[in-house]
């Protein structure tokens, strides 16, 4: 796991700032006035490029609340890769080791076919906890690599 994680770039202060800004309306409290709740969205409007220490107090609690969520029981728990032959039939069913489906997602890696001219019709699918399936709706033989990402 990465210990450090970048403030300074256009994207994540970008980001930071359409949260805040967003948000802004349901955190502040009910008895703030409009006066107050103006004062607070400028603030937001100074988190930037050019001013990026601006409101810093929220966009590193924000920033923190993240990486926290990250780094506590969110890492990567187990992944799981293969290559799959589809020949002869239009899908194979592989067994994994069992994963928790809410936490995983699969990733259909590479392919490759006897035909490269022909459309590319197949897929991947977490069945259930321990069931990956690869499909093809081409002719030709198709082998498949794959990947299966669980989190903790």
């Amino acid at each position: 796991m990465a210990n450090f994680l970048p403030i300074a770039d256009k994207l994540t202060l970008d980001e930071i700032k359409t949260h805040l800004t967003n948000n802004l309306n349901t955190t502040v409290s009910s008895r703030a006035d409009q006066t107050t709740v103006n004062a607070i969205k400028t603030k937001t409007d100074l988190v930037g490029v050019a001013n990026p220490t601006a409101n810093t107090t929220t966009v590193m609690g924000y920033l923190r609340r993240n990486y926290d969520a990250i780094t506590t029981g969110g890492g990567i728990k187990l992944v799981q890769r293969g290559t799959t032959s589809v020949a002869g039939v239009s899908q194979v069913d592989v067994t994994l080791s069992t994963v928790v489906v809410s936490k995983t997602f699969c990733v259909l890696l590479t392919w490759q076919n006897a035909d490269y001219s022909s459309s590319s019709g197949f897929y991947i699918q977490l069945l259930n906890s321990n069931t990956l399936r690869v499909s093809k709706t081409v002719m030709n033989a198709v082998n498949v690599t794959w990947e299966v990402v669980e989190f903790s």
